[in-house]
C-alpha cells in the first residue's frame, strides 16, 4: 500500500511529466490548426520574447500587478477583519449571510459594470473588483473556522484573565491559520482573472487592455502569451511565496 503513497520527490516527478505531457500535446494540436486558430508554444513564446524586446511586457505586467495585489490583500484584510468578528457574534453571522449569498451568486461582469460606473476607466475599478470578489472566499473560511475554534480555550482564558492580545495570539490565529492559508491560496488565482477581466473591459493599461487589442488585431499568438504569463504568476507567487510563509509559519507555531 506504500508504494501508492507519494513522497515529495515522486509528487515533482509526476508534476514535471504531467507538465511536458501538456506542452506535448499543445505542440501536436497545433500542428492541425493555423496560428489564428491555435497558436504552437514556439509562436507563443515568440510573442512573449518580442513583447518583452519592446518593454510591452514589463510595462502592463507592473501595472497589472500592482492592481491585483492591492485588491488583494485589501480584500484579505478586510475579510479576516469582519470574518473573526461574524464567527465571534453570531447575530453578526446571521445579518452578513445575505451579503455573502449576494457576492457568491453575482456574475463578476456584473460587479466589473458597477465598477466602471462608480469609478469609470481609473485603476479603482480593478482594485474593487478584486477586493469585492475575494472577500466572500476568505470571509466564509475565517467566519466558519473561528466558529469551530474549542470554546473551553476561550473560558480558560477568561478565568486566567488573559488579555485580548493574548488571546488572539495564542488562541484565534493559531486556530484560524490553516482556513485562512487555504482561502488566500484559492483566492489568489482568482484575484488574478477577476482583476484580468476587469481590465479587459474598463483599463487602457494592464495585461486585461493589452488582451483586448490582441483580440481586436486577431493576434491569437499574443493572447496565448498573456495567458501563459498570467499562470505562471500564479504558480509563482503560490510557490515562492504562499507555501514558504505557510511551512515557517506552521513549524512557528507547532501546527505539525
Amino acid at each position: 500500500m506504500n508504494s501508492f503513497i507519494p513522497n515529495n520527490h515522486s509528487s515533482k516527478f509526476f508534476f514535471i511529466m504531467g507538465l511536458v505531457l501538456l506542452f506535448v500535446t499543445w505542440h501536436i494540436a497545433s500542428i492541425f490548426f493555423i496560428e489564428l486558430v491555435l497558436p504552437s508554444p514556439k509562436q507563443t513564446f515568440t510573442a512573449i520574447y518580442k513583447m518583452f524586446l519592446n518593454g510591452e511586457l514589463i510595462y502592463h505586467l507592473r501595472i497589472s500587478l500592482i492592481r491585483v495585489m492591492f485588491g488583494f490583500f485589501l480584500g484579505t484584510f478586510i475579510a479576516i477583519i469582519i470574518g473573526i468578528l461574524a464567527g465571534r457574534f453570531s447575530f453578526l453571522y446571521e445579518m452578513l449571510r445575505p451579503l455573502q449569498a449576494f457576492l457568491i451568486g453575482s456574475p463578476p461582469i456584473a460587479i466589473v459594470v458597477i465598477a466602471m460606473i462608480w469609478f469609470g476607466t481609473s485603476h479603482f475599478v480593478s482594485i474593487f473588483v478584486v477586493s469585492v470578489l475575494i472577500f466572500p472566499t476568505v470571509y466564509i473560511h475565517t467566519a466558519d473556522g473561528y466558529r469551530q475554534l474549542n470554546r473551553q480555550l476561550f473560558e480558560m482564558a477568561q478565568v486566567y484573565r488573559r488579555s485580548l492580545i493574548s488571546v488572539l495570539i495564542n488562541i484565534v490565529f493559531p486556530g484560524l491559520f490553516l482556513p485562512i492559508f487555504t482561502s488566500v491560496s484559492l483566492a489568489m488565482g482568482s484575484a488574478f482573472r477577476i482583476g484580468i477581466m476587469a481590465e479587459l473591459l474598463s483599463a487602457s493599461e494592464g495585461i486585461g487592455s493589452s488582451l483586448g487589442l490582441a483580440r481586436s488585431n486577431l493576434d491569437t499568438a499574443k493572447v496565448f502569451a498573456w495567458l501563459f504569463i498570467s499562470t505562471l504568476l500564479v504558480i509563482v507567487f503560490d510557490y515562492f511565496f504562499i507555501r514558504p510563509i505557510r511551512r515557517n509559519l506552521i513549524k512557528k507555531l507547532h501546527l505539525e
